[in-house]
């Protein structure tokens, strides 16, 4: 079904929406008021897609709900949740805004996202980190991170010279039709400059060691 392009009277989840608001970076935003009475303004594709189904009380709800509140990795996992799909959250345009979500697996059960942290988290200090940062929170994309391999993965700006010319790792991924989160993978795991660039992508250099 396309996307519908006049969603007011229409209800998602908690949200009723009164009417369309201001243009935010060329996308169309609707003020939509909440069944626990709170207002809040969020995009179209958030509402049709299903990531934003309250102003932030759904989320909160489930949230409390489950007995893990001494847990030390509770707190990990509320912040990852509300970043996703609470609009009213200061770090949503960053994450839920832009699409990235949480598997189903650990948005409903924070006892299966806190067995999989003991499991994996081999030490104090670490914190959790996106191996894609385009892609969600999973446990085929998460690790526990050091502030270091956090910031290396985030360097998508980073220069890289090749050949003797300099790009940035973001046009870099352009030229030679990659991700750019491919190139600064194989970079991390020690790759040099050229087989990071001009390897095609594809499912057997994930094998590489």
């Amino acid at each position: 079904m396309p996307p519908l392009k006049n969603l007011k009277g229409k209800t998602f989840g908690r949200l009723y929406v009164m009417g369309q608001a201001q243009t935010v970076k060329k996308r169309t935003m609707w003020k939509c008021k909440c069944e626990c009475g709170n207002v809040i303004i969020t995009r179209s594709d958030a509402l049709q897609e299903g990531r934003t189904v309250s102003c932030g009380c759904y989320n909160k709800q489930v949230i409390t709900t489950h007995g893990l509140t001494k847990h030390p990795l509770y707190k990990t996992w509320i912040s990852m949740i509300l970043r996703c799909y609470d609009p009213m959250n200061p770090a949503y345009e960053s994450y839920g805004g832009r699409g990235i979500k949480v598997c189903k697996e650990w948005r409903y059960s924070p006892e299966a996202f806190c067995e999989w942290g003991e499991e994996h988290k081999t030490c104090p200090g670490l914190t959790l980190d996106r191996i894609d940062n385009d892609g969600d929170y999973s446990p085929e994309n998460c690790r526990w991170a050091d502030q270091k391999q956090q910031a290396n993965n985030r360097r998508s700006t980073r220069t890289i010279c090749f050949n003797g010319v300099e790009h940035s790792l973001i046009e870099w991924s352009r030229i030679f039709g990659l991700r750019h989160s491919t190139i600064q993978q194989r970079l991390n795991r020690g790759w040099d400059v050229e087989m990071a660039l001009t390897t095609p992508g594809g499912p057997w250099w994930k094998r590489r060691k």
